[in-house]
């Protein structure tokens, strides 16, 4: 008897723990899915203002004559395509130039952690940038 008594009473408290309490309100579950919701739809929006603002920033700072193009792929990272020229400058000159547009970039996202950039040449090889938790990187 005291076997189904105990019984009785986990499954009911079981129960009563699956069941959100208070008539339908959201349980904690849909309450952290529906903030990181949130988060994600701020996080899309801050990318698509941020690559305007982030190319009229460059305008004042003299290696932007070096950009051809960018663009910001799917997964935020901005992708920026550099004159032939680039390749011509010391290695130093090309690494603080980077380093600035990455720093302007993650400015304008509000996010120095998850602010990439990938810097490319007119034939799509990769010659620099900064991947997650790395430093901003150009090549020889």
């Amino acid at each position: 008897m005291i076997k189904k008594l105990v019984i009785i009473f986990f499954v009911i408290r079981l129960i009563t723990l699956l069941i959100p309490a208070g008539g339908g309100r959201p349980s904690q579950y849909q309450r952290v899915q529906e903030l990181l919701e949130r988060q994600r739809k701020v996080r899309v929006q801050r990318w698509k203002d941020a690559v305007p603002e982030w190319a009229d920033a460059v305008q004042s700072y003299e290696f932007s004559i070096y950009i051809d193009e960018y663009f910001r792929n799917e997964e935020g990272v901005l992708i920026i395509q550099l004159e032939d020229d680039w390749h011509l400058l010391p290695k130093q000159t090309r690494l603080q130039y980077a380093k600035n547009m990455w720093t302007l970039w993650a400015k304008q996202l509000w996010d120095y952690e998850s602010a990439r950039i990938k810097l490319i040449d007119k034939i799509g090889n990769e010659v620099g940038g900064r991947s997650k938790g790395s430093d901003v990187k150009v090549n020889d």
